[in-house]
């Protein structure tokens, strides 16, 4: 039975190859990256900073036929020499006195990760196009070329038309690396996600921590639903990991939170995602934990993080206590 097919009940956390998953906002994505990891095509990974595409890309990695093989990751805006992709002859560079294996030599029968695809420089774009294309690369000083097998997973959170367009993508790269592509949603589009992910980081933290927290009060809860947290999922870890630094007790409040959480913190009560207000996104949210509940108003409740009676004062608000019972 697949993994995915074994996700806990609905809006139970979940842990799929170190990933958290929240099953109904999450399922379809990892059913679909299950499935086309079984095939050798390149894929492309899409997602704003945060969102969990090195993650992604490893349980991919895990759910292939090459899970046993290496698993190789590179930053490519990091890149300073082709050395470090390619790998060299010794004596063909400069203070390189023995054969240097590069990334490509390392991934053999593995998987190769290429975050940010786009901050590639043309030169070793091109000799990436030739490792989709045609299985092989050229190490630097090599007098012939070197068989790939290898499964590339690229990364980017750009648009890579628009990379295209701005001249900083080859658009056949282009073409050949977005085969697969699979879309990581931004923390705030996660129904119930926030809440679950905060108790994993909670929970993570008092395995090494001091302190114990138990839960976290409905004021906060409030405001991290209502927040746009454009570092995602790995600015919700900085914010727990920061709780546990200033606060003490058994629940995580209001004060022990950064200052971008104040009550009268523009940043939180202004900013929205996808063009909504932050009314539309709370009705949106509402709307969906309803959905998702059969209009069940502590299952719902539960969906969001949320106590009844909070529950019960935004249906009020966005009259939609007749939807619900």
């Amino acid at each position: 039975m697949s993994a995915v097919i074994q996700l806990h009940a609905p809006n139970q956390p979940t842990m799929v190859h170190n990933m958290v998953v929240v099953l109904l906002a999450m399922r379809s994505l990892l059913s679909t990256a299950e499935r086309v990891a079984q095939s050798s095509l390149p894929i492309l990974l899409r997602g704003a900073a945060g969102t969990g595409k090195e993650l992604l890309a490893r349980a991919i990695h895990k759910w292939s036929k090459r899970a046993n093989a290496p698993f190789q990751k590179i930053h490519c805006a990091t890149i300073t020499s082709p050395v470090e992709l390619l790998g060299a002859v010794g004596g063909a560079v400069p203070g390189i006195e023995r054969s240097r294996s590069g990334k490509f030599a390392l991934a053999e029968g593995g998987t190769l990760y290429l975050d940010e695809v786009g901050d590639l420089s043309m030169a070793l774009q091109a000799q990436l196009l030739r490792v989709l294309e045609d299985r092989s690369y050229m190490p630097v000083g090599a007098g012939k070329a070197r068989w790939a097998d290898i499964r590339l997973i690229a990364g980017s959170r750009h648009s890579l038309e628009q990379l295209v367009q701005q001249g900083k993508l080859r658009d056949d790269l282009m073409y050949r690396i977005q085969v697969l592509p699979l879309e990581l949603p931004e923390l705030v589009l996660r129904d119930g996600g926030v809440h679950a992910l905060a108790m994993h980081f909670i929970d993570k933290n008092n395995r090494r921590d001091e302190r114990q927290i138990e839960g976290i009060s409905d004021a906060v809860l409030d405001l991290f639903n209502r927040y746009r947290w454009p570092a995602n999922i790995r600015e919700l870890q900085n914010v727990i990991e920061y709780a546990f630094a200033v606060g003490d007790g058994a629940e995580l409040t209001i004060d022990e939170l950064p200052s971008t959480f104040s009550k009268d913190s523009e940043q939180t009560l202004s900013t929205q995602p996808s063009g909504l207000t932050l009314d539309q996104l709370d009705r949106r949210r509402l709307l969906s934990a309803l959905s998702q509940s059969g209009g069940r108003r502590s299952e719902a409740a539960e969906i969001l993080g949320v106590s009844r009676t909070t529950l019960w004062r935004k249906l009020r608000h966005h009259n939609l206590l007749s939807q619900s019972a």
